[in-house]
Order: C-alpha cells, then structure tokens, then sequence
C-alpha cells in the first residue's frame, strides 16, 4: 500500500513538473510570436479606426445637410432678419445679409459636427484598443494553460473535441463580456453626444426647439450606435478566432515535441 501511495504521488509529483514545463515553454514560443500578435492587433485596430470615422462622418455630413435644408425651407435661419434690430435698406442688401447669415449658421453647425465627430473617435479608438487588449491576453492565457494541461495529461485524439468545446465556450463568454461593454460605453456616448448636439445646435446655433430635427437626430444617432456596435463585435469575434487558431497551432506543436 505504502508503494503504492509512493507512486501515486511520484506520478502526480511528474505530471505537475511535465505541466509546469511545458506550460513555461509554450509560453517561450508564444514570445516568439510577439511581433505576429502585435502586427494582427494594429491592423485590427486600423480597421475599426477607418470604417468608424467613415461611417461616423458620412453620417454627420449626411446630417448637417439635413439640418441646413430643413431651417432654410422652414424660415428659421433667414426667420432672424425679421428681429427689429435687423432691417435692410434695400433688397440687395437685405439678400447679402441673408446669405451672411446663412454662411454663419452652416459654419457654426460645422464646427459643432467636427467637435461631436472628434470626440466619438477618439472614444470609439480608445474602447477598440483596449477591448481588442483584454480579449487577447485573456483569450492567450486560457488557452495555453488549458491546452498545455490537456496536452500533457490526456494525450488523446479527444482532446481535440475537448479543445474544440472550450474554445467555443471561451469566445461566447468573452464575446457576451465584450458587447456588453461596448454597448454600455456607446450608450454613454450617445447619450453626451445628444446632449451637446441638443443644448449647442438646437439652442445656440439655431436659438429655436425644432421637434422634427430632433427626430432626425434621434435616428442618424440610433444608426451610427447599431454600425458601431456591429462593427466592433465582428471584429472582436474575427480577432479571437485569429488568436485562438494561432496559439493552439503554437502550443500543439511545442508541446508534442
């Protein structure tokens, strides 16, 4: 009995050095692959970058042009020179002041829509680039130490159903994690963004409440959250199935040397 346990214990004492060994030499070969994980990382990144400034100034200008259209039909940008402090001498100079005040209102809407455009990029860069982050270290750490374990404890051909089930329980989870930030920081957002658009648009530059700019806003601000959104899971999945494969080619081929 007394062998017995001493061998129990060997074997597990072994199996622990075997783990420990070639968890730390996956780890040394996953180094060597730095430069791979990093170059994936930017141009993922890049991407995201390019399609949401894209898709974010189309948007804006799409709805500058709304805004500008709407007031000029509804009199309530040339609706200013009706103000008693306001009254031209003549017709020309009465159309000159019009189209003054039309080129300062377009100009001042402009100016707003490149700050709000600003600020949702940078906000958009900053969440891609550090959930792309997270979900690598994340998804590189639990895939070497399990695949390492596996590896050496079950030499099978079922470790591959086995690594197969883990990873895709690993990338549903991270992918829940991941929408669930992104939704909630563009939520947030949004929600600053509608608020400036509101108060310095709608207020300043326009100095009336217009419901039905208000609809508009409402809708361009619904599409660019949903393209967003969107964009930024695809890319988050696309990176995980990247980094996955590669690691596990990188540790299989380590380990079974």
């Amino acid at each position: 009995m007394a062998d017995n346990r001493d061998l129990k214990h060997t074997h597990r004492v072994s199996l622990r050095i075997q783990c420990v060994t070639r968890y730390r030499s996956a780890w040394v070969a996953l180094v060597s692959y730095k430069k791979l994980v990093v170059v994936v990382v930017v141009v993922v990144v890049v991407v995201v970058v390019v399609v949401v400034v894209v898709v974010v100034v189309v948007v804006r200008v799409v709805r500058v042009v709304v805004i500008v259209v709407w007031a000029l039909e509804q009199g309530q940008i040339t609706g200013r020179l009706l103000h008693p402090t306001v009254q031209p001498a003549d017709a020309k100079k009465k159309k000159r002041r019009s189209e003054l005040v039309v080129v300062d209102v377009v100009v001042k809407i402009v100016v707003v829509e490149v700050v709000v455009v600003v600020v949702v990029v940078v906000v958009v860069v900053v969440v891609v680039v550090v959930v792309v982050i997270v979900v690598v270290v994340l998804v590189v750490v639990v895939v070497v130490v399990v695949v390492t374990v596996i590896l050496v404890v079950v030499m099978e051909v079922i470790i591959i159903i086995i690594i197969i089930i883990i990873i895709g329980v690993v990338v549903v989870v991270v992918v829940l994690v991941v929408v669930i930030v992104v939704v909630v920081v563009v939520v947030v957002v949004v929600v600053v963004v509608v608020v400036v658009v509101v108060v310095v648009v709608v207020v300043v530059v326009l100095e009336v409440i217009i419901v039905e700019l208000l609809v508009v806003a409402a809708a361009v601000v619904v599409v660019v959250v949903v393209v967003v959104v969107v964009v930024v899971v695809v890319v988050v999945v696309v990176v995980i199935v990247v980094v996955v494969v590669v690691v596990i080619i990188i540790i299989v081929g380590e380990v079974r040397q």
